[in-house]
């Protein structure tokens, strides 16, 4: 661009009149500049940039160049706050500033209809001269690309995740269920330890408990073997539940209070002992009483099957699969409610 810039120029007068106070007679000349002004210029990538949403605050995602120019700036498409330039002598860096604003799941793909598509960020950059106010703009396109993340578990209440749970509770009975959720849907394997969750070296996995992804968003705990719930033994678990997609974990602390209840002995009373087996007659009702015979050791209950899940009530035989293993304090019990 050709500019032209006038200045005015005096002349004194000649030395016989320098006496004069006045400058009416001062000579004024005018003189004419020309000077040719370039417009600003951009020199941006003409291809979309990879930025990893994993990128942090200050994180540097591409440099270009730009000429006769004072300021550079994002002039459009960063409503959000995700980027910042810095530049200086005709060179410019875009870096990251809000790294939440690059999150490959929060943002929609560059074609609706398709969620796998890729997710775009277009930029419009501009170079301006601040003297002459003249211009330059151009499109800067970023595509985010997607990183695998860990799962993660929800936020804990206060006092962490807590739960409760009878002694007498059977195998596969729930527990509580644990937020749970994967950033790229992947299904989540959990697995439930016990132990110190600061000290990993004090981790072993649970036998009382087993958990599962329900699919939902949850980590449904559940009991893996009732006959191992016993107030008396244990009677608060503090698990560590870990939740991987087979690449990255996360865990959380759990606890599990048990609850007491009537102990077998509580219940059953010493019984009759006839060989290796203990005969118990419980009154249910008043005109009711339940005859139970148990073997009395567990080499003799497993040498018993047609005994350890028989319950006589009069004449009436009952089978209850929930027997066929050697009860644990106050399992009988919940099942005489049953049928009494």
């Amino acid at each position: 661009m050709l500019f032209r810039l006038f200045h005015s120029l005096t002349s004194r007068p000649s030395s016989r009149k320098r006496r004069s106070r006045s400058y009416a007679n001062w000579n004024r000349v005018e003189v004419c500049e020309e000077r040719i002004v370039l417009a600003p210029s951009l020199s941006l990538p003409t291809t979309a940039v990879d930025v990893a949403e994993d990128k942090e605050s200050g994180d540097d995602i591409v440099t270009f160049t730009f000429s006769d120019a004072d300021w550079v700036y994002i002039s459009a498409g960063d409503d959000s706050g995700a980027f910042q330039l810095d530049y200086s002598l005709g060179s410019a860096t875009l870096k990251v500033y809000s790294p939440e604003a690059i999150d490959y799941e929060s943002l929609p793909p560059s074609v609706p209809a398709d969620p796998s598509s890729d997710r775009l960020i277009t930029l419009t950059i501009t170079a301006e001269d601040i003297t002459t106010f003249e211009s330059a703009e151009g499109t800067l396109t970023l595509k985010i690309l997607d990183v695998a993340e860990a799962p993660t578990f929800g936020t804990p209440p206060p006092g962490g995740f807590t739960f409760t749970i009878s002694e007498v509770a059977l195998t596969g009975d729930s527990v509580g269920t644990v937020p749970v959720s994967d950033p790229q849907g992947d299904y989540v394997s959990l697995t439930v330890f016990e132990g110190d969750i600061s000290d990993p070296t004090t981790w072993e996995q649970s036998s009382t408990f087993f958990a599962y992804d329900d699919g939902l968003g949850g980590a449904v705990i559940e009991v893996n073997d009732g006959m191992l719930l016993d107030y008396e033994t244990t009677p608060t678990y503090d698990l560590i539940l870990e939740a991987s997609d087979m690449t990255e974990s996360d865990t959380v602390a759990v606890t599990v209070n048990v609850t007491d209840e009537h102990d077998w002995d509580d219940v059953m009373g010493p019984g009759i002992y006839v060989a290796d087996r203990r005969v118990f007659n419980i009154p249910i009702s008043p005109h009711h009483s339940a005859v139970v015979i148990i073997p009395t050791d567990q080499a003799a209950w497993e040498n018993h099957p047609s005994f350890t899940n028989t319950i006589y009530i009069g004449k009436t035989e009952y089978h209850y699969a929930t027997l066929s293993a050697k009860p644990s304090a106050g399992k009988l019990e919940s099942l005489l409610k049953l049928v009494g």
